[in-house]
């Protein structure tokens, strides 16, 4: 098998060598490109199920929650979705 994968890469990189091909700096940075687009979304979706979630929560839970993060010192949020936006 790993023979197998080896022809096919060393073969393949002859190919793209021949041709001319976007240089791979530029290759990454659209990489990256498309995964901060991708998490973005993947984040805001993700959120709007959270807070609708807390706004179904029994309120003491949500209280808890809020008075937990609010007494945490190691940063200055105040409440849960303050925390996690």
């Amino acid at each position: 098998m790993f023979s197998w994968l080896k022809e096919f890469f060393l073969t393949n990189m002859e190919t793209v060598r021949k041709e001319k091909m976007i240089p791979p700096v530029l290759m990454t940075m659209a990489a990256n490109f498309i995964l901060d687009m991708v998490k973005d979304k993947a984040t805001k979706t993700v959120m709007a199920d959270v807070e609708k979630a807390l706004s179904e929560a029994p309120r003491e839970l949500v209280e808890a929650f809020d008075k937990a993060v609010d007494e945490d010192t190691t940063h200055g949020h105040k409440s849960l979705l303050d925390l996690i936006k």
